[in-house]
């Protein structure tokens, strides 16, 4: 007979005693015995840092005593967990390890490490599978760290680590699951050493580090370690990657209040869904600097909150040789970038590397910057260096009629030809005739596919030699569809949706740099267009030239 203690205070007490006793004495108990041995366990396999010597004051050094106490769970047959003591203020004077094979970590408390610095929670694999329990392997029943455990270290300018996953263990990893953990004032928040791959974080907040997630390279630290949900905000990084195989996922994260994003010199970042807004940002917070570097944004929001007309970057992103940045479908807000040079549209790219943009869209009424890279467009030859004619560009409208091809001849009212201006070399539209007689030209041609957003623009400057009566220019980007060409081999247009229009007056003194389409609305390409134009109408201009160059086109 199970025999209970003589005096009960409370119901508490009754039920403490009922969980404590051996269940295997209760009478009727059809369990096996194995069953019963393990209910019995139960109580026993729970541990608390004050029962090896803790005492929660804040002050005192309690590190050793939880260390014993993760110690002896490790050491115990079954899985076994340390519980740390609500809203207690564990003071920390040394590191601590967790058998991530082993123990499991639960609780809501605070672990104070404010007093020093170094690597504060390391989180290891003890072996490939526990004896008697599981396969020899390196899969099998792991462990967790769950609760609200708080690790506050000693700043975020100090050489220290909040929670470092690293196995000496050939043939192990780490493959803890971490739920609601938070890391503060740590120079690494995370970070990702030897074998420390296959982690799961989820709802982890990591705040007021230098480095919210660190993945060096180190021995076999490949695959992935994947943040569902977690929050890294008022940090300088969020997160950086040198390991060569390493596959950092973010999912549904809130990467807040950074100086930088991402700094990616190897390995690989793939962030799904995430929010990610600033006004701290430095010059180009996403770097990719590393050959075989991947850095993707699927999805999610990304907003700079800082005003539309203070910009306070020059370059969102910096991509090196052999490295990559992609983003996809990325809603976007308040990007404006400065340019540094009056003369030259600002860039969202700059590097070696590829920058690719595809169904990404702003919010209305803000901006998206003009242009993806500044080495690369779609078009072949943007500043018109080459002997042959490599892009579309023709007569759309002339007084003269179609006479004089895609080109115009000495006769017509508008003709285009290569030349320089000013030691300035693109193509020369000159308009011959009074204000009012038709002239004008398609500027920019780009086959689009149906939903393509197209930014595109391009430098103009009036000809001082032929500065003409009247200089105005209207620019008209437009949705076109061609169906084939004429005799003068120029293409037949058979239909247009105009964006909208723009008038300018270019000055004579230096080029004046044009991007219509950098608002949001009327970007996206309908199903029945074939191209996007870009018409400059000179109807207006009176005798006058004008030079062009700095072409651009980009599909997103």
């Amino acid at each position: 007979m199970m025999t209970l203690p003589s005096i009960l205070g409370s119901r508490r007490d009754l039920l403490g005693a009922i969980t404590a006793a051996p269940l295997a004495a209760l009478p009727g108990d059809a369990r096996s015995a194995n069953d019963r041995e393990v209910a019995a366990t139960v109580a026993i396999d729970h541990l608390t840092p004050e029962q090896f010597g803790a005492v929660g004051d804040g002050v005192a050094d309690d590190a050793p005593a939880i260390q014993r106490a993760l110690a002896a769970a490790a050491a115990r047959p079954r899985a076994a967990t340390v519980i740390l003591q609500p809203r207690v203020a564990y003071r920390c004077g040394s590191g601590l390890t967790l058998d991530a094979t082993r123990v499991s970590l639960w609780g809501n408390a605070l672990l104070d490490f404010s007093g020093w610095s170094g690597r504060y929670l390391r989180v290891d694999a003890s072996s490939v599978g526990v004896p008697g329990r599981d396969a020899a392997n390196n899969y099998g029943h792991r462990g967790m760290i769950s609760g609200m455990i708080r690790i506050v270290g000693a700043g975020w300018d100090t050489a220290s680590t909040g929670v470092e996953f690293s196995s000496g263990a050939i043939a192990t990893s780490a493959q803890l699951l971490i739920e609601n953990l938070s890391v503060a004032h740590c120079g690494i928040g995370l970070r990702f050493g030897s074998r420390g791959y296959n982690n799961v974080l989820v709802r982890c907040d990591v705040f007021q580090c230098g480095v919210c997630v660190d993945w060096p390279e180190a021995d076999d630290n490949g695959e992935r370690n994947t943040l569902i949900g977690c929050t890294l905000f008022n940090s300088v990084l969020a997160a950086r990657v040198t390991a060569s195989n390493a596959w950092l996922h973010l999912l549904s994260c809130s990467l807040d209040y950074t100086e930088q994003l991402f700094d990616v010199r190897s390995g690989h970042v793939l962030a799904t869904g995430c929010n990610i807004e600033s006004n701290r940002w430095k010059d180009r917070p996403i770097r990719c600097s590393g050959d075989g570097g991947v850095i993707r944004l699927d999805g999610g929001v990304m907003v700079n909150q800082v005003e539309l007309t203070k910009p306070t970057i020059t370059h969102f992103v910096d991509v090196g040789k052999g490295a990559r940045v992609e983003f996809g479908a990325v809603f976007a807000s308040s990007l404006p970038l400065r340019a540094q040079d009056p003369s030259l549209p600002p860039t969202w790219a700059i590097g070696a590397g590829e920058f690719d943009v595809e169904r990404t869209q702003c919010f209305e009424l803000s901006l998206l910057p003009p242009r993806l890279h500044a080495g690369r467009t779609c078009l072949s030859d943007p500043d018109f260096a080459s002997e042959r004619w490599e892009d579309v560009i023709w007569r759309i409208a002339d007084t003269a009629g179609p006479a004089g091809g895609r080109l115009g001849r000495p006769d017509s009212n508008l003709r285009l030809a290569k030349g320089a201006v000013a030691g300035v070399r693109g193509l020369i539209a000159t308009k011959a005739g009074a204000s009012g007689t038709l002239a004008a030209l398609a500027l920019i041609t780009l086959p689009v596919r149906p939903g393509d957003i197209v930014l595109s623009g391009f430098r103009v400057r009036r000809d001082p030699g032929r500065a003409g009566r009247d200089g105005t220019v209207f620019v008209s980007p437009s949705w076109i569809r061609i169906d084939g060409q004429d005799d003068q081999h120029v293409p037949i247009v058979v239909r247009q949706d105009v964006i909208g229009t723009q008038a300018l007056e270019p000055p004579t003194d230096r080029m004046l740099p044009v991007w219509p389409l950098h608002a949001r609305s009327q970007r996206r390409a309908p199903a029945w267009a074939t191209h996007f134009c870009m018409v400059v109408d000179l109807s207006k201009a009176d005798q006058a030239s004008f030079l062009f160059n700095g072409l651009w086109a980009d599909t997103i």
